[in-house]
């Protein structure tokens, strides 16, 4: 190899490398990993829901924002009733919590109660069944499907660059395999 390929070469690889370390280096940026809390609880209709969620879950004196779904009407949060419940709460000090819920006489089915707070991902969720007979209350288990989330977040900033560095490493192989091949072809003449 001639001493221009060789230079050639090396300035190639270390323009690339320059480029590549920066990009991988913060596409593994540390993440905080999840806390959640999650329970589950099978109740009957009537009933008043209590969850305390542990300390250290949340940030301490952080806003929380309370979420409760299903299909029949939404239990009760004080004197506030809706299809959806939805309420502003507040963590203590140590970062604890309490969900306290009145599944009311109408309530029935699956209930997933969300206490998050915004902009983390700290959060308790919790499945409540409301079930009829209190027999079958007790004989049944729900689980919750949900899968784990890593935390993981590339922004798009970094898949560009790392695109632009394909393409320049595909592009320096390309003019090297070419000045290959012309000096061969000259030195074959």
């Amino acid at each position: 190899m001639r001493p221009f390929s060789r230079i050639l070469s090396a300035t190639a690889a270390a323009g690339l490398l320059v480029l590549a370390v920066p990009l991988s280096a913060q596409a593994a940026d540390p993440y905080t990993p999840l806390k959640p809390d999650t329970w589950q609880v099978t109740i009957h209709p009537g009933t008043v829901v209590t969850h305390n969620v542990p300390c250290g879950t949340f940030d301490p004196s952080s806003t929380l924002q309370l979420s409760a779904t299903g299909v029949s009407p939404a239990p009760t949060l004080a004197v506030f009733a809706a299809s959806q419940l939805g309420a502003t709460q507040h963590s203590d000090a140590s970062g604890c919590a309490q969900v306290k819920l009145n599944f009311g006489p109408t309530t029935r089915g699956v209930y997933e109660v969300t206490l998050a707070e915004p902009g983390t991902q700290n959060t308790s969720y919790g499945v409540v069944t409301v079930v009829v007979d209190p027999a079958v209350a007790a004989s049944r288990h729900v689980q919750s499907s949900a899968l784990a989330r890593t935390g993981t977040h590339i922004s798009s900033g970094i898949v560009w660059g790392a695109g632009a560095a394909v393409v320049a490493g595909i592009a320096a192989l390309w003019a090297g395999a070419a000045a290959r091949r012309r000096r061969s072809a000259t030195s074959g003449e």
